[in-house]
């Protein structure tokens, strides 16, 4: 039955993730980066961040990390506030890219709006 559960919250979790390619900055451990947040739900993101040097600087499990949105349809960048709880290593046609799942401490009324807002547009190019 667990099993089932797991199952069942993982397509739903899959439902509620609005897939996008926003152009975003993130500070964690006094230095910032700049990221590509991949989805967004109102419980956490994606971030992707393509890296030329070492991985010593960049976040791991557990670190407290600060994500800047500036995009249209917001009136002034929206930060969020998130722990890190997974994170993976590889190699693109870009570089060496490094992807974090952030989990957000709160959730700003801007968030929720910035999703509708997300989710709407979704529904209209989809015919």
């Amino acid at each position: 039955m667990n099993r089932m559960q797991n199952r069942v919250f993982q397509d739903k979790r899959r439902q509620t993730r609005i897939h996008m390619q926003i152009d975003c900055q993130f500070k964690s451990n006094d230095k910032e980066y700049d990221a590509l947040m991949l989805d967004l739900s109102n419980g956490g993101t994606l971030l992707s961040h393509t890296f030329d040097t070492g991985l010593e600087d960049l976040p791991v499990q557990e670190d407290k990390i600060s994500i800047t949105l500036d995009m249209d349809g917001l009136k002034v960048p929206l930060t969020l506030t998130g722990t890190v709880k997974r994170s993976s290593y590889g190699v693109s046609e870009f570089g060496n890219v490094v992807q974090f799942g952030v989990e957000f401490e709160d959730k700003p009324l801007e968030l929720l709006k910035l999703i509708n807002f997300l989710s709407a547009r979704r529904k209209r190019v989809r015919v």
